[in-house]
């Protein structure tokens, strides 16, 4: 279960999850941008993802609500 919402700053969509994530996994399923000991950048299609361990994601790159929340969907179901 997951929750998405529009940041009014970074021009993104914010997922709040309770699911933790595993970066090691994470590394594995899809394309990294970047990666240090609290952040993960990742690439799902069109969109660049910023995960944080907490299981909270940062999408950009997303003109709707809809399309993070299918993005969110996809992500969070290879983990």
């Amino acid at each position: 279960m997951f929750i998405v919402k529009k940041c009014s700053t970074k021009g993104a969509f914010e997922v709040v999850s309770d699911k933790k994530l595993n970066f090691d996994l994470a590394k594995k399923k899809f394309e990294v941008i970047a990666d240090t000991p609290v952040l993960l950048l990742v690439k799902v299609k069109d969109c660049d993802i910023s995960c944080f361990k907490t299981g909270k994601l940062l999408i950009k790159g997303c003109k709707s609500k809809e399309k993070a929340e299918k993005i969110a969907k996809e992500f969070y179901s290879k983990l």
